[in-house]
């Protein structure tokens, strides 16, 4: 039984105070049993990190150590997270059992060769580890380890003997291993700047994290550290579908830009305040990638209703932004754009009202074009509007259908050199004067047969993220009714009332 174990459940003060106790005594019995209780303590007394002298730290080493596994830890900047978790952890792991096998992921090999440099030399320079744990770890690592170095990994001393080593780094998109197996897997800094620097990227990160998945064992126990840099980078996947439970610890007490700081200095924190801007300080240090003082769009602007005016009241333009435009000509990610139709009904109240049967889709051509002849069949009177990029391969099959099928409209091509983003910004303020209106659910099935929500996709995935997009195809195509001679229709004026009935003074008159 360790004398120790109940000390996760003491505050800071008296833990400190049986800290300093212990290692004035310094006796390698007690130092062991110690380290081996508190993870704080290992940090602080055995890897002699007394920098990390913090009651808040003191708590996020307690919060680690008591549910390590299966977490996203979402930490600001500068507030220890790797330290703790990628660093201080793993080694007390190792200590706690030599046994386990830990492979660091980071977004690349170089940045998790960092992490595994960082235990490679605490093993190497660190004389406490080998006093305390002399059967695990080496005296002298570099002449007594049959395998050390960044290339083979870091072995320790075990029982077991597996292919894999006890610490070994690997990039997750630039040289993932194969045959490997390994009870931890750590995944530190996997989305960076870089890793979000366009659509493609993102989903090039996400892809290497779910094949780095198989590098595990049956129960392999996973770790997720780092900060956020865009609403839909790979972080925001892995938390979609419930892979890990988020552990969230912003630079503010209350999260917000004007909160007060809970472990970097005031003084530190108004500078990066002032010097990161608000959406570089919002990702990195709120771990809100879009704040309300970076958003495009405020989320209030946003407005729903239960059903359009009638049909014979609007007048009503599709507008078509098809996949494979010249814009989304250059991305080299497969054919991962959407082609996106909207009807959009211009009412006699001057707002503008999304109508059934938008959709969202990955679609080809033949399916572009019969999506586009069943919104015109359901919207007889519509006039369509049409993204000229994408025309000129559609045309000739559309004309091809229309003769075919004896079914004829005319559409309009829209174009222009606007830059996208000033283009969407244009809605800017008929938002934030309510004029537009979408269904509180707005259903579609798209090309692999899912029942989706339009609303809720434009909501979550373009209209709240604005201006960090990894698409902007619904908002550009919405857009476009500011490209169209678009016209709202007369109110028309109630009817006459038939006024009532007055007694006048009538004189008698023969005909």
């Amino acid at each position: 039984m360790n004398p120790y174990a109940g000390i996760l459940d003491q505050p800071y003060d008296i833990q400190t105070d049986l800290i300093e106790a212990v290692i004035h005594d310094c006796r390698p019995r007690d130092l062991a049993a110690l380290a081996e209780a508190s993870l704080f303590f290992f940090l602080v007394g055995v890897l002699g990190r007394t920098d990390a002298m913090h009651p808040w730290l003191c708590d996020r080493c307690r919060d680690v150590q008591r549910d390590p596994d299966d977490h996203l830890d979402l930490w600001a900047r500068f507030h220890y997270k790797s330290t703790i978790i990628t660093f201080a952890a793993t080694l007390r792991d190792l200590a706690l059992d030599p046994d386990q096998t830990f492979g660091i992921f980071s977004h690349t090999k170089q940045i998790a060769r960092g992490f595994a440099k960082q235990h490679q030399l605490e093993m190497e320079r660190n004389p406490l580890l080998h006093m305390l744990w002399p059967d695990i770890f080496w005296k002298e690592p570099r002449k007594e380890s049959p395998r050390w170095s960044q290339d083979e990994g870091l072995l320790i001393r075990r029982k077991s003997n597996p292919k894999e080593t006890s610490i070994e780094s690997w990039g997750l998109v630039d040289g993932q291993p194969t045959s490997r197996h390994y009870r931890t897997m750590v995944y530190d800094d996997v989305v960076t700047l870089e890793s979000v620097a366009t659509p493609e990227q993102i989903t090039k990160t996400t892809a290497a994290w779910e094949y780095s998945l198989a590098l595990g064992t049956d129960g392999t126990r996973i770790r997720y550290v780092g900060t956020r840099y865009h609403p839909a980078d790979t972080w925001s996947v892995i938390l979609a579908r419930g892979s890990a439970a988020p552990r969230t610890f912003p630079a503010t007490d209350n999260g917000q830009m004007d909160g007060a700081a809970v472990l970097i200095s005031p003084k530190t924190l108004n500078q990066l305040r002032r010097d990161m801007g608000p959406r570089a300080f919002g990702a990195q240090m709120l771990l809100n990638p879009v704040s309300t003082d970076t958003a495009t769009f405020q989320r209030d602007w946003f407005q729903t209703c239960a059903s359009h005016p009638p049909l014979d009241t609007l007048n009503i333009w599709i507008l078509c932004d098809p996949a494979g435009g010249k814009d989304k000509s250059k991305r080299k990610d497969g054919g991962q754009d959407y082609t996106v139709m909207i009807p959009v009904g211009l009412a006699p109240d001057s707002n503008y009202y999304i109508l059934p049967g938008a959709i969202r889709d990955r679609l080809n051509l033949v399916e572009r074009a019969d999506a586009l002849f069943a919104l015109r069949r359901r919207y007889p009177t519509a006039q369509i509007a049409y993204e000229e990029y994408g025309m000129q391969a559609d045309i000739a099959h559309i004309r091809d259908r229309q003769a075919r099928e004896h079914f004829r409209f005319p559409i309009l091509a829209i174009g222009g050199a606007m830059p996208k983003m000033r283009r969407i910004e244009r809605l800017i303020p008929l938002y934030a004067a309510g004029r537009f209106w979408f269904p509180n659910r707005c259903m579609f099935m798209n090309s692999e047969g899912e029942v989706r929500d339009f609303t809720a996709e434009f909501l979550a995935d373009e209209y709240t993220p604005c201006p960090v997009l990894p698409h902007d195809d619904m908002l550009d195509c919405l857009a476009r009714i500011l490209d169209v001679p678009a016209q709202f229709p007369t109110p028309t004026p109630p009817p006459d009332r038939p006024q009532p009935a007055t007694r006048t003074n009538n004189t008698y008159k023969p005909f």
